[in-house]
């Protein structure tokens, strides 16, 4: 059985703006195990397009365009062929599986 400091799982944080959580984010992404983006909500307002789609394979360009077109989700200096060729690998591509993708990139 794996330890917990050997699994690779997500960990979600949330807070209300003006919080203290950019010095959160900053405070963890010092530790070389984290990685934390800046705050995006990218995949809150993609869900209504993307979010019931059973597979984005056919939609990656398109769902590359709305993400890009997110102006705080470019701060986060994602490399857009290295992210299309990630999605690309993912079968089957639902919208749980892009969002995860693009955190993992």
């Amino acid at each position: 059985m794996e330890s917990l400091s050997q699994q690779n799982q997500p960990l979600f944080i949330f807070g209300m703006g003006r919080s203290g959580t950019t010095l959160l984010r900053l405070m963890l992404t010092a530790h070389p195990h984290f990685c934390i983006p800046p705050e995006s909500r990218f995949f809150v307002n993609l869900d209504p397009k993307y979010g019931s789609s059973k597979d984005l394979s056919n939609q990656i360009d398109n769902f590359l365009t709305d993400i890009y077109g997110d102006p705080r989700f470019r701060e986060w200096n994602i490399d857009r062929q290295q992210l299309r060729e990630n999605l690309t690998a993912q079968k089957p591509l639902n919208y749980s599986t892009a969002v995860a993708t693009v955190y993992q990139t």
